[in-house]
């Protein structure tokens, strides 16, 4: 995962001079695997015996400086050793000889190094998630500490290593101070101080400190602090700036400060070489023909696979204030104990993996339990010393780099497959690390037009690297109780390191970033897949499923309990036991030119009869198809109760649909009759020669003596919504579905006979079910706008004044319609004071609505609703009280009766709380299907553990309060006015013009006036019709209804792509003409 410091001198009986190259890395795989080199017969693996990638890293660069080419993967693919005998001792070419760079003069400045200057830069405030120092900050409790022997010990570690006297000027430029800036000792005397009081004082200290900027450019970069916690115990604070020095060095210094320490009078080997030297050779040795051709290499493979490369991953975070990011950081940490160290080393190997790779798989399942995308790109930081000199392993300084892991947990696999793939995934990686993931995240930035690319998710493993703090350091300062460390644009930073025989997993979190209860739900996770690892050896063989904590699996399980009684389960029956109990009551009232008019429920039901008649001398069988092509209005009530009466299920085809789309719903599923006017036009040669019954005829019909008695789950209608092939797709929906959504409706918000809804919407949209069937079902009156003036606020004024509306059901934008003009008008205010229950569904509900509707309807309830047409109707309400500030948007809510919801990822696993995945709706809504479309049927509804599940489509997630948010869609599928509408078929309308080879739509304005927008690729738009995008968007009309005509059409000669080489949808919005 990282590398050691790299030995050119073996550590066993050979000698670089007169050895084989083979027997030099035999010794190095030897001291690191701490075996005798006896072990290594051509038969052994060392991949088996435990050598990790940092082990493999170091036979590589040494088997390089003999001459010898080698690779992870060459390695991998034979891996015993007799098979690397054979390469290694392979004839070579002699080691490039490399002029040594100029002695750098003390106090000379020079270059940051590559990691540097990210550190660097990223302390300025104004970049994102920048203004942070790289930090890492330790504490020790042990027994009583000479301050003064302190005191001496870290002036002398500070005149041994130079990079702890460096400063770093605005330039970018560093130089090592003659004299340190570090100002002395401090001591806080917390002695007489009671046992709270020294607490409070010793976590104000830490808070202090932990988080702390060093003036790096007058040289402060490292400093020592003492509490006196009593006459026999101390604590020691140890700050340290990691521009100067990384994690390695650390251990280094630490060592070194010990030894200072416990022998104030011991001599260290004198170093002689020093960090800026090391930089200038290894900037020397990389102007050799052999790294050139590396780094060229590397280069080439990584640029080759830009276009491939996940981004970070997208986990859930809070809103941040523009120019105010949380820099602050908690830690999360676990420990294995040497035996679950040494369990969870034998059973890696037995797979093939190293331990290093099982932790960073167990990490990558983690944060793909959580993250939107399944592939995402990690942060590996490499400790990579190239032995230049005999010293390099004592000096410290930083001698970091980095390489990007492109993690990919989309397909279900056992946890041991996805740690090899995963492992091959890094060796190939650190294989191409001549070029640096810097100037990778460099590259990305430039694909994606400039816009930071950024990897703020870091695992480092430190694994093999030995102890994390050296005997001498324990011995001396106590036992480490506290470690945390920060860096600049890093959200996740993640460790793995040795402890006290065994390994400590650290996450380093930024306070404040993550949604509540996010980072420790993850690591929580993190912790438990380690722990099943180390258990349980057939966990090695099995996915990871549920990563939700108990507690959440258990509210989610809790929310979907909702099962009840349901009393009806046939759509019209309600309706007619009405009208037989109670045939004066107002069932439907409209505006006529002459003025107010209605029909009672008697009047009604005859009606309804009458057509039901006129269908069965047609021959109508029980659940064959009837369109209903009519414009709004009580003849269209009365088809659709006629049509059930009759046993069938009806299909809305709206008299506004284009001829094109009419004939592809006719075609799609063919109907055995057609209820039109006089007025209709329909499509020539219609399939299956469907008997046409003309309403005023079928009124004055021979009536059936009573409404037939339907099958539960057959059919009652038949909606047909958009499709992305083009061809719009007809969505069964059952008696029982239907029954159900709009019973618990019904008796939720205590619908009666005092109630009237204003029936705004279209036939085809299935709000309109719950406006004709929820209301007739209880005795209530259903107010119906004249088809012309069906969206014209004044019409619904007047129908108002006739008949006091109590209830509204529509899409948000119509309710923002209402509210408008009740504004400004204080007569139409009145008018809207009369709601008692506002139900909003069908698309986004801006956060101010509910407000609005407050004041001028105080003590009216506002339900905001969701679901899908083929869950039939809705799924999941909230109701709506306060606003809470920092919603994004109004909560989904939870499921309505006998309905449940699940929130899925990609491999089907119910997602934990904060995390995006796909809603499945399951229960008495879901016994529908996609017409005449068994594959797409198939597709959508899934039979999961005995039960059926829709798949939505809709992204969303659970909230910590159980209730549902709306995110967006999985597909391109969006929702206008509350149509959904699928942009593939407004793409492909838009496609149909000559010239025209491409088109991408979106949505633009989503939040206040949402419209449509395309770009249309034409071959030349500067040699089109000047009124070109005008054109196109009249011609689209004949293809689509008017909801999804797009808006701006805007003609281009290409689209704009996104750092993956896609197009970039988000982009679309913005782009101009040519």
């Amino acid at each position: 995962m990282s590398s050691n410091v790299d030995r050119a001198v073996p550590l066993g009986s050979s000698s670089e001079a007169d050895a084989r190259p083979s027997d030099i890395i035999a010794d190095l795989i030897a001291a690191r695997l701490g075996c005798d080199v006896r072990a290594l017969s051509d038969d052994a693996e060392p991949l088996k015996l435990g050598l990790d990638s940092l082990g493999m890293m170091s036979v590589i660069n040494q088997a390089r400086r003999l001459g010898v080419s080698a690779t992870f993967e060459q390695l991998a693919e034979r891996p015993t050793f007799g098979a690397w005998r054979q390469l290694l001792d392979a004839p070579r070419a002699e080691p490039e000889a490399v002029d040594p760079a100029p002695p750098v003069s003390p106090g000379e400045p020079f270059d940051l190094a590559l990691m540097q200057h990210a550190y660097w830069a990223g302390r300025d405030a104004d970049m994102e998630f920048g203004g942070v120092a790289t930090h890492l900050y330790n504490e020790f409790d042990g027994p009583c500490i000479d301050t003064d022997r302190l005191d001496r010990a870290v002036r002398l570690l500070l005149e041994r290593h130079g990079m702890l006297r460096v400063a770093i000027g605005d330039d970018g430029r560093q130089r090592i101070l003659p004299q340190p800036a570090w100002p002395g000792l401090t001591i806080h005397d917390l002695r007489d101080l009671d046992d709270a009081e020294q607490a409070a004082a010793l976590e104000r200290v830490r808070h202090e400190a932990s988080h702390r900027q060093l003036d790096i450019a007058s040289g402060q970069v490292f400093d020592v602090a003492v509490s006196l916690v009593s006459e026999s115990r101390t604590r020691l604070h140890v700050n340290l700036d990691m521009i100067a020095a990384d994690a390695a060095s650390f251990r280094v210094l630490m060592a070194d400060l010990a030894t200072y320490y416990h022998d104030p009078d011991s001599v260290l080997p004198s170093l002689t070489y020093s960090f800026p030297q090391y930089l200038a050779d290894r900037r020397q040795a990389e102007q050799s023909e052999t790294h050139t051709r590396e780094y060229a290499e590397a280069r080439d493979w990584w640029q080759a696979r830009l276009p491939t490369l996940p981004g970070a991953p997208d986990l859930p975070r809070l809103r941040q204030t523009p120019g105010r990011t949380p820099t602050r950081v908690q830690r999360l940490h676990h420990w294995l104990n040497p035996v679950e160290r040494e369990r969870l080393e034998h059973i890696a190997r037995k797979h093939g993996v190293t331990p290093a790779m099982a932790l960073a798989t167990a990490f990558v399942e983690a944060i793909g339990g959580w993250a939107t995308d399944p592939q995402f790109l990690l942060n590996l930081p490499l400790f990579d010393r190239a032995d230049l000199h005999a010293q390099v392993p004592q000096l410290v300084g930083d001698f970091s780099s980095s390489v990007l892991l492109a993690a990919d947990v989309t397909d279900r696999m056992p946890f041991a497959e996805r740690a090899v793939r995963l492992q091959q995934e890094l060796r190939a990686a650190i294989d191409h690390r001549a070029y640096p993931g810097v100037e990778v995240l460099r590259d990305l930035s430039r694909l994606a037009g400039g816009e930071r690319v950024l990897a703020p998710v870091v695992y480092t493993s430190a694994l093999n690297l030995g102890e994390l703090f050296a005997p001498n350091v324990r011995e001396v300062f106590g036992d480490p109780v506290w470690l945390v460390s920060q860096g600049p644009q890093v959200w996740l930073d993640a460790q793995a390191t040795e402890l006290d025989g065994g390994y400590l997993v650290n996450w380093d979190v930024r306070e404040g970033f993550f949604a509540p209860g996010v980072a420790e739900s993850m690591f929580g996770a993190y912790r438990d897949v380690l722990s099943q690892l180390v258990a349980d050896d057939a966990a090695w063989q099995r996915p990871i499923d549920d990563l939700r904590p108990p507690a959440q699996a258990a509210r989610h399980s809790a929310v979907n309990e909702t099962g009840a009684p349901q009393r009806a389960n046939i759509l019209h029956e309600p309706f007619f036991r009405v009208a037989a109990e109670c045939p004066d009551a107002t069932a439907l009232a409209w505006e006529t030119a002459e003025g107010p008019a209605s029909l009672s429920y008697g009047g009604l039901c005859e009606q309804a009869l009458r057509v039901a008649g006129a269908l069965d001398a047609s021959g109508i069988s029980a659940g064959d198809l009837v369109a209903v092509s009519l414009p709004k209005g009580p003849a269209q009530v009365a088809a659709v109760l006629g049509v059930l009466a009759a046993g069938g299920a009806y299909v809305p085809i709206g008299v506004d649909e284009p001829p094109a789309r009419q004939t592809a719903i006719y075609r799609a599923t063919p109907m055995v009759a057609v209820i039109t006017d006089a007025n209709a036009h329909l499509p020539e040669d219609l399939p299956g020669s469907p008997a046409i019954v003309r309403i005023a005829d079928a009124l004055e019909a021979t009536p059936l003596s009573a409404a037939r008695r339907s099958d539960p789950d057959g059919p009652a209608y038949v909606l047909f919504t958009s499709g992305s092939t083009g061809t719009p797709k007809g969505v069964e929906i059952t008696h029982r579905g239907a029954s159900n959504t709009i019973e618990d409706l019904n008796d939720r918000y205590e619908v009666g006979p005092t109630d009237a809804v204003l029936a705004v919407s279209a036939l085809k949209f299935d709000l309109s079910v719950v406006d004709i069937f929820g209301l007739l079902s209880v005795g209530g009156t259903v107010v119906l706008p004249d088809e012309a003036r069906r969206a014209d606020p004044d019409a619904w004024m007047q129908l108002m004044t006739d008949t006091p509306i109590t209830v509204w059901n529509t899409v948000p934008v119509l309710l923002d319609m209402l509210l408008t003009v009740a504004e400004s008008s204080p007569p139409a205010a009145r008018l809207v004071a009369s709601l008692r229950l506002v139900m909003l569904g069908g698309d986004w509900v801006a956060l101010d609505l509910p407000r609005r509707l407050a004041r001028l309807a105080p003590g009216c309830r506002c339900v905001v609703l969701g679901g899908a047409t083929e869950a039939s109707i809705q799924s999941v309400l909230f109701d709506v009280n306060d606003i809470d500030p920092l919603w994004r948007s109004i909560p989904y809510g939870h499921p309505m009766r006998n309905q449940k919801v699940r929130v899925v990822d990609g491999q089907e696993r119910d997602r934990p709380d904060w995390a995006a995945g796909e809603l499945w709706i399951g229960g008495a809504g879901v016994h529908g299907r996609y017409r005449d479309n068994d594959e797409l049927t198939a597709q959508k509804f899934v039979e999961r553990d005995g039960h059926r599940w829709y798949r939505t489509g809709d992204l969303v997630r659970w909230r910590d309060s159980g209730e549902l948010e709306i995110l967006g869609r999985t597909d391109f599928q969006v929702k206008i006015a509350g149509n959904r509408i699928d942009l593939g078929e407004v793409e492909s309308a838009v496609e149909q013009y000559p010239g025209v080879r491409r088109a991408v739509a979106t949505v633009i304005d989503a939040e206040k006036r949402p419209r449509i927008r395309v770009l249309a690729v034409v071959d030349d738009p500067e040699n089109h019709a000047p009124d070109l995008d005008a054109t196109i968007r009249e011609r689209a009309k004949k293809y689509l209804p008017e909801a999804m005509v797009p808006e701006l059409i805007v003609s281009v000669t290409s689209l704009p792509l996104n750092s993956n080489g896609k197009v970039d949808r988000q982009r679309v919005p913005t782009c101009q003409a040519g």
